[in-house]
């Protein structure tokens, strides 16, 4: 206090020096004594000018500062000419001021008003002496280039201290400290003048020293949420009594949720100090918990006290907000509803009810209101601390409400009929009561009144339904915004917060005095039928209002969680699968962020506060051309929160925000607050609990809620219209469409078990026509498959009366049946009806997969024999060893395809010879106009696809001949792979009968060559060929006996040790005497020629079977390899054995000479080119000899058989003299 110092700064983003001045009303003399003297040497006396409070306000494009000074002055300076500019004495406007012109100002306080404009400016000084005190009201004018002061009002007040005051344009509002040393916020319309009377704010007022605990309850739950919940302690309180008792410093920006962990912490440790280690029975620990948490309770309460210590108030001229400043933190006041004042204050002065639903025009029932909250109000100060925190810890057991207030009105009726005397407390409450009771003149009707009053929904609950209206323009400029932040959202909860506990309090003390009314029936002089009004209607309407305004408080109290993210992507899938509508709450839900804090407060950062600004919007309150929010939006707002969160409305919106939020804990315990009385929604809650109770893992338990929702899916909108999205049908058609959404939710998790058991329910339901019954069955079908339970699945897909159903069941049955390698199952159902698509999808999936991962050939092969089925089982290994031959490479390839061949032609054996054949798999040919060699079969050659009509279908119908031939090639490549691994074998297309022995041959596989060569009557001339060279060739004994071991030699070998070579000859003498031993084959031929083109001499046994079966081809082939001296010998061997030497070695059975003469002949031919190659031979003699030898050999044949030709010549002319002279004679 004292000048004023004004400091001028430079402009904004302007460099520049401040200025300051000091502004004090003196003359020169006193400036300079100011200015030279310094204050220690002056004194610390202060001038009666001194300034005691001030504010700046522009007027007329300057800065004016209005100051109250010591003198009860007003001066106004100006901040451009630094000269006071008015001086006004207030006192002129204080009656009896003559008295207070030399009395001390202590605390004199000056405050404006601004309206719409500068100029429209309202001040008003608080004058505050030791014996008055008093607010004067002015306006400041400028006449005449002077300023002045109209007084608008004065008003006085009580002699309490004065903390801070504001001023509206209509009203004066202070923060008082009275004499008790409370503090009191005090508001008066000073347009009353001195009429008006001073009307007092309502503070909250917590006792922490005694709080109630209910019976059954642990001190901590109790102290934890009165702390917490009830008190209104700060995080900073709080944080500071815990510091104190840690020792340590903590953060009061911690969470709630934090902040509450730590002091149960710590709290459980004082205790455990306090028992020093002693294990103390349960009440002597009660009362141990029971003083450390008091203690805490308490530290809490004086740290509170110093925050709250009140330091200012502020008015915000735009909104009408209206805030208590404090030391540690900031308090709003909020307007209250008409039902809040008469329940807080039911005194003298009555609101205005003219705007509450409890306004009517009869006079005596608007009396009879006001008494009503006296009699509640008098109810509310008998019931104890203990009862009230019983009756709200009762309620929260599900605890029936009636009996409770029951209890507690029959227990103030005992207390004051036990009283000793009438002064007793309980007598009078009893005589109070009754007094004003009967001094209504209709107390039903006032209670039926101010239940009206209190319904949110105002009797028509179907009429609270979310609202999607389309806002004008301007309003929705205006309202898009409005309680849109954070702040709002916490401010908005905590007000229905506290609106929800005084509602809860007010039925609650209604319904205990309803319950005194009917134990004083008599005495009241209330007829039956207000007896039984009140037991049968107002009863229940008290009770279902005290439950819902409990549980909206509940929500307001209840603390969100913030869900992990696998828990969001699980939900969002839970809704893809339920298909819920994108109208509904969850689906708005989904698409927000989590946010902290209360489920109140989540909700209107989401889908509620949409709604909430559209109910506004769409309302009165609103209005373009003003701002005043607080005092005008404010109520309404919070009555449309109401309504949104209210549970007895159709409206389901903040059950679905819940559910899409993933609060399951909350929502599971919100649910059950309910249900015990709401009957609204019931089916909808039962199916949300149901999904809560899913994610909770709790199937069981959301199994049987499912069941209870599905006798709602007619009545209720959100089965009905956002869940099912469908009105057609009845009621069974629409829960077998519930039950399938169900059941689709129930897939998300792994409970095959509980959806086997809701489908059948289901099925049970369901009409025989209904569409639906395929999608059940094949949902019972898929689930018993997945849990193993193979008949049952078989079961459920043979009942299935789809068949595209039924197939793909089958199908999903097969499949699963493989992959389990549970085929012996698989192969004995009877598959009755089923068993062509059965065993199509068999070869469909045999067909599809790689060979080397699959069993479905081997399974369809023993589904046929297990049938009885050769043939079709002889087909299926036969298309199996086709493509194993084909497909799989190597070794492997080979010995499954020989042993499905070997199959084939064992299942072929068993058919009836005939219908032993099989079809090959069918090909697909081009014409032979098309066939270009390497083009596509099924593309032309310019690459277009080719017509079905150009594509040909060949069938080839294979014997069991057939089968056997491939199988013998098959198995010989196998033996040749077995036998030398060469990679060119194993791989390639399937070979013929031909190339198969030639390279059997070339590997010494001789006895298998000859095997296939007798199959496919192929000549063995390549096998002797090969023979002939590998005895001729044979190296080393060890490389003869690997490929003698590859054949049966084991009758060739005698008991004498034999070498490989001379075995090999045996063998192909063998080979020589079993194939041709007749020579008719021509194989002689084939072994000579391979012998003599490799200079190798015949072996005698060949010669001498040439000799007698074919001695001139022999004679031809020593001739053509240029063997003269074995042609020689051979020729006159042979010319002496037809002349009758040696004839048994040739073969002859006649000869020239002799008694039987036969027709004889020599190979003249060759014998002639013999000895024209020995005449050319004259060189060697021995040659010459040889040919002389021949010559006088073939001289001697001629001339015997020139006298042979003789002897017959004349025999046969006897014979013919004879047969002739014997027919002459007959």
């Amino acid at each position: 206090m004292g000048s004023i110092l004004l400091v001028k700064l430079p402009p904004v983003e302007i460099q520049g020096i401040p200025t300051q001045h000091v502004l004090r009303q003196a003359s020169m003399m006193q400036r300079l004594w100011t200015g030279l003297v310094p204050s220690m040497i002056r004194g610390g006396q202060e001038a009666s000018d001194a300034v005691l409070s001030l504010f700046i306000h522009p007027v007329n494009q300057e800065l004016l500062i209005y100051t109250i000074c010591r003198d009860h002055k007003i001066r106004a300076w100006s901040c451009k000419d630094y000269e006071c500019v008015m001086v006004w004495d207030v006192l002129e406007y204080v009656p009896n001021s003559e008295e207070l012109q030399n009395a001390a100002a202590t605390n004199h306080i000056i405050r404006k008003s601004q309206g719409s404009s500068s100029t429209d400016l309202q001040l008003s000084v608080y004058l505050g002496f030791e014996d008055i005190s008093l607010f004067c009201v002015f306006q400041p004018v400028l006449e005449d280039g002077q300023y002045k002061l109209i007084s608008v009002a004065s008003v006085p007040t009580q002699n309490d201290s004065l903390i801070d005051f504001s001023l509206t344009d209509s009203e004066i509002w202070g923060v008082f400290t009275t004499t008790d040393g409370q503090t009191a916020i005090r508001f008066i319309s000073y347009e009353e003048g001195l009429e008006g009377t001073w009307n007092s704010a309502s503070l909250l007022h917590i006792d922490a020293e005694d709080v109630p605990i209910p019976p059954l309850q642990d001190p901590r739950e109790a102290y934890v949420e009165f702390i917490f919940n009830q008190s209104g302690f700060s995080s900073h309180a709080v944080a500071k009594t815990l510091s104190s008792i840690s020792r340590q410093p903590v953060d009061s920006r911690l969470g709630s949720d934090v902040l509450k962990q730590e002091v149960i912490a710590a709290m459980e440790t004082e205790v455990l100090k306090a028992a020093r280690g002693y294990e103390l029975p349960l009440d002597e620990y009660f009362e141990l918990q029971l003083q450390c948490w008091k203690k805490f309770c308490s530290n809490c309460s004086q740290y509170q006290e110093v925050v709250d210590k009140p330091v200012g108030l502020f008015i915000d001229q735009n909104t009408g907000l209206i805030v208590y400043l404090k030391k540690g933190n900031v308090s709003l006041l909020r307007p209250m509803d008409p039902i809040e004042q008469l329940y807080l204050s039911p005194g003298p002065s009555s609101p205005d009810l003219t705007v509450s639903p409890l306004y009517c025009d009869d006079l005596h029932l608007a009396e009879d209101i006001v008494t009503l909250f006296k009699c509640i109000q008098l109810v509310n100060e008998n019931v104890s601390k203990e009862m009230k925190a019983s009756f709200q810890y009762d309620i929260c057991q599900s605890e029936p409400v009636e009996s409770i207030a029951q209890q507690i009105a029959c227990n103030l009726l005992v207390q004051s009929s036990d009283a000793q005397s009438t002064s007793s407390t309980a007598f009078k409450f009893v005589q109070e009561l009754q007094d004003y009771l009967q001094g209504m003149m209709e107390p039903i009707n006032a209670i039926d009144r101010l239940l009206c009053g209190i319904d949110v929904a105002q009797g028509t609950p179907e009429a609270l339904s979310m609202e999607e209206s389309v806002m004008e323009t301007g309003r929705h400029i205006l309202c898009s915004h409005l309680f849109s932040s954070e702040h709002s959202a916490i401010l908005l909860a905590e007000i229905l917060k506290q609106t929800c506990l005084q509602r809860f309090q007010l039925c609650r003390d209604l319904m205990i005095l309803i319950y005194l009314m009917l134990k004083m029936g008599q005495q009241l002089g209330v007829n039956q039928d207000g007896l039984s009004q009140l037991e049968v209607d107002l009863i229940p309407k008290t009770s279902t209002y005290l439950l819902a305004y409990h549980s909206i408080y509940w929500l307001c109290c209840c603390q969100s969680s913030q869900p992990e993210t696998n828990t969001v992507e699980s939900s969002l899938r839970q809704f893809v699968a339920l298909e819920i509508s994108q109208s509904s709450g969850i689906s708005a839900a989904c698409n927000l962020d989590m946010s902290s804090g209360s489920l109140i407060e989540m909700f209107l950062h989401g889908i509620g506060g949409n709604q909430l600004r559209i109910s506004l919007t769409n309302s009165s309150h609103v209005l373009e051309d003003s701002n005043e929010t607080w005092r005008c939006v404010l109520l309404p707002a919070i009555s449309a929160l109401a309504r949104l969160a209210w549970p007895v409305s159709s409206s389901f919106l903040f059950c679905e925000f819940l559910l899409g939020k993933c609060q399951y804990v909350q929502l599971q315990e919100y649910i059950q607050l309910l249900n015990d009385w709401c009957e609204w929604n019931t089916s909808s809650r039962y199916f949300l609990l149901g999904q809560s109770y899913l994610n909770c893992n709790e199937p069981y338990k959301a199994v049987e809620c499912f069941q209870l929702a599905s006798q709602g899916v007619v009545t209720d909108e959100f089965l009905l219209n956002k869940l099912i999205q469908t009105d057609d049908g009845d009621t069974k058609a629409l829960q077998v469409l519930y039950y399938l959404k169900v059941l689709r939710l129930l897939e998300q998790f792994n409970i095959p078990n509980l959806v086997i058991s809701l489908a059948k329910t289901a099925l049970s339901i369901a009409d025989d026509r209904d569409p639906n019954i395929p999608s059940l069955w094949s949902k019972v079908f898929k689930h018993h498959l997945e849990l193993g339970h193979n008949q049952e699945a078989y079961v459920a897909m043979t009942a299935n009366p789809d068949p595209v159903r039924r197939k793909d069941c089958l199908r999903q049955f097969i499949v699963v049946l493989f992959e389990r390698s549970q085929l012996q199952q698989l192969c004995d159902f009877p598959y009755i009806d089923l068993e062509d698509e059965f065993v199509s999808i068999v070869e469909s999936r045999a067909r599809s997969i790689d060979l080397r991962t699959q069993k479905y050939y081997e399974f369809l092969y023993a589904f046929h024999v297990y049938r009885g089925n050769h043939r079709k089982a002889g087909s299926v290994m036969y298309e199996y060893g086709l493509r194993a031959g084909r497909e799989i490479s190597g070794l492997q390839g080979l010995q499954r395809q020989v042993k499905c061949y070997v199959a084939a032609i064992n299942s072929l054996h068993l058919v009836n010879p005939k219908h032993a054949w099989i079809i090959k798999p069918m090909s697909i040919n081009v014409p032979q106009e098309l066939d270009v060699p390497g083009m596509s079969p099924k593309r032309t050659y310019d690459g277009e696809l080719l017509e079905p009509s150009h594509l040909t279908k060949r069938v080839e119908v294979l014997e069991l001949g057939d089968l056997q031939k491939e199988y013998m090639l098959a198995s010989a490549r196998l033996k040749l792979v077995q036998w030398d691994p060469d990679a060119g074998l194993m791989t390639g297309p399937a070979m013929s009968a031909e190339e198969t022995v030639s390279i059997l041959v070339k590997a010494g596989l001789f006895d298998t060559a000859i095997t296939i060569c007798n199959k496919f009557k192929l000549s063995y001339s390549t096998v002797f060929e090969a023979l002939v060279s590998k005895c001729c060739h044979g190296s080393t004994d060890n490389y003869a006996w690997n490929w003698l071991t590859a054949n049966d030699t084991s009758h060739l070998s005698s008991t004498t040790e034999i070498r490989a070579s001379e075995l090999s000859w045996r063998l192909l003498e063998y080979y020589f005497q079993r194939l041709d031993s007749d020579g008719e084959n021509g194989y002689r031929k084939v072994v000579a020629s391979k012998l003599l083109s490799l200079g190798v001499p015949l072996p005698c046994w060949l010669v001498q079977s040439y000799k007698r079966k074919n001695t001139p081809e022999l004679l031809q082939l020593y001739i053509n390899f240029d063997l003269l001296e074995e042609s020689t010998n051979l020729a006159i061997e042979f010319i002496d054995a037809v002349l009758g030497k040696g004839k048994e070695h040739f073969g002859l059975k006649s000869c020239l000479q002799g008694s039987q003469v036969a027709n004889m002949w020599l190979p003249y031919t060759a014998i002639d080119q013999l000895l024209h190659m020995l005449k050319e031979s004259n060189e060697d003699s021995h040659f010459q000899q040889l040919h002389h030898a021949l010559k006088d050999k073939l001289q001697e044949y001629f001339n015997t058989a020139e006298s042979v030709s003789e002897d017959m010549e004349r025999a046969c002319r006897l014979r013919a003299k004879q047969i002739q002279e014997s027919m002459m004679m007959e």
